[in-house]
Order: structure tokens, then C-alpha cells, then sequence
């Protein structure tokens, strides 16, 4: 690993060293060009560019215009409504489509048991898009965490219930 930054060295000089020799003969568009096509890296052309000429070049490709804020948005309220849309449409179907012979255990567990796992594969799709598709994460990551404001305000409101009726009740 220690031979990369020293090779990047040399390749850099090397195009310092062409570009000082060609400079009279052709113009930065040209030699810049020609240095692709050989098939040396952009940023180090530019680099080299902008110490043999003294000046700053523009990136090799402008940055992305991409709105990543909007995305991230459109993406969180998406997955909560998905969360609350979908998931209790689909644990509805459930519901209705199984013959659970009476037990409500089970067609509890079917509302119940389906939430908090697809909030787990949500949590396990931000960990593993973390590296490959940040807005995606990201907008997926705040989804999830908006998802589980309402389930929590739920827990606590069930636990002061259950705790003011056991104060009232004996």
C-alpha cells in the first residue's frame, strides 16, 4: 500500500514534466486531452495542470445538481407511509385471508409480529445502503425513525395506562 501514493508521485511528475515540455507547442485543451487518452487519471492531470500554469483548473466533470435533500425527504415520507399504509392493509389481509380457529393470539401476533419486522429489514436496508446509496439511506434511516415516534408514543401511553390502573385497582 505504500507504493501507491509514491507511483501517483512519479505519474504526477511525469505530467508535470509533459506538460512543461509541450506547453509552447500546444494549448491546455489539447494537452489535457491527449493525457486522458493515454489513460492517465483526471485528477492528477488537473493537479498537474494547475501547478505547471499556476492557476486553478475546474474539476474534470462538474459536481452532480442533484437536490439530495428533496430525495432524502421524499424518501423518509415514503417510507412512513408505506409503514402505515401498507403494513396495516397487509396485516388486515392476513387477518381476513387466515382461519385461525379462534385464537386471537395468533391474529394478534400476525398485526403485531409483521410491524416490527419489517421496521427490522428497513434497519438492516439502512445498514446496507449506508455505503452504496447514501440518499437512500439516509431518507430510508429518518423514514424508520418517524416510524417509530407513533409505535413508542404508544408504548408509553400504554404504560401509564396500565400503571394508573394498577394504583387505582388496589
Amino acid at each position: 500500500m505504500a507504493e501507491q501514493p509514491m507511483a501517483e508521485h512519479d505519474d504526477a511528475a511525469r505530467i508535470r514534466a509533459y506538460l512543461e515540455e509541450h506547453r509552447a507547442t500546444y494549448d491546455r485543451g489539447a494537452l489535457r486531452a491527449k493525457l486522458l487518452e493515454d489513460g492517465h487519471d483526471a485528477e492528477l492531470i488537473d493537479l498537474a495542470l494547475a501547478q505547471v500554469y499556476g492557476f486553478e483548473v475546474a474539476p474534470s466533470s462538474p459536481p452532480p445538481t442533484d437536490n439530495t435533500r428533496r430525495r432524502v425527504i421524499l424518501i423518509a415520507v415514503g417510507t412512513f407511509l408505506a409503514n402505515y399504509s401498507i403494513l396495516p392493509a397487509l396485516a388486515i389481509g392476513v387477518l381476513s385471508a387466515g382461519d385461525f380457529g379462534g385464537s386471537s393470539f395468533l391474529s394478534l401476533f400476525s398485526i403485531f409480529g409483521v410491524v416490527p419486522l419489517v421496521l427490522l429489514l428497513e434497519g438492516l436496508a439502512v445498514l446496507l445502503l449506508r455505503r452504496r446509496n447514501a440518499t437512500w439511506a439516509r431518507g430510508l434511516g429518518w423514514g424508520l425513525v418517524v416510524s417509530l415516534i407513533p409505535l413508542i408514543g404508544l408504548a408509553l401511553l400504554f404504560g401509564i395506562c396500565v400503571a394508573l390502573i394498577s394504583t387505582l385497582g388496589g
